[in-house]
């Protein structure tokens, strides 16, 4: 006797290849929202970054002009615009600013920088 076999579509999201990563070299994002501090030290290994990782965080809950604003603020170092920006998308999403999304943000493509992403925001 002959069984049918079905074949079931699989669609792989980034979503679902993130979580299997983190699950197979068990990474363990930390719950909560960063603090001022952990903020300010990221925004200084980030600071050449910190327009991609603002295009990341704030997507569009921002107004379009915030981002350009940050920029043209007068004699301001980057390391200023990137802590300005995280300090704009912890007020903006309020609880929803957690380390999950700042994960998120900081292994994105367009930011690529997992080596921060690892060190502030998952469990040690």
């Amino acid at each position: 006797m002959y069984h049918s076999i079905q074949k079931r579509s699989v669609q792989i999201t980034p979503t679902k290849i993130r979580n299997f990563y983190n699950a197979f070299f068990s990474l363990v994002v930390k719950d909560g929202i960063p603090e001022n501090d952990d903020l300010a030290h990221l925004a200084i290994e980030i600071a050449l970054k910190w327009r991609e990782l603002g295009r990341r965080l704030l997507k569009k809950d921002a107004p379009t002009d915030m981002l350009y604003a940050v920029s043209r603020t007068p004699f301001a170092k980057p390391f200023e615009k990137a802590y300005d920006t995280l300090l704009k998308w912890k007020a903006l999403k309020g609880s929803d600013a957690t380390f999950q999304a700042l994960y998120g943000a900081l292994c994105h493509r367009s930011v690529s920088r997992r080596d921060l992403a690892q060190k502030y925001c998952l469990v040690e």
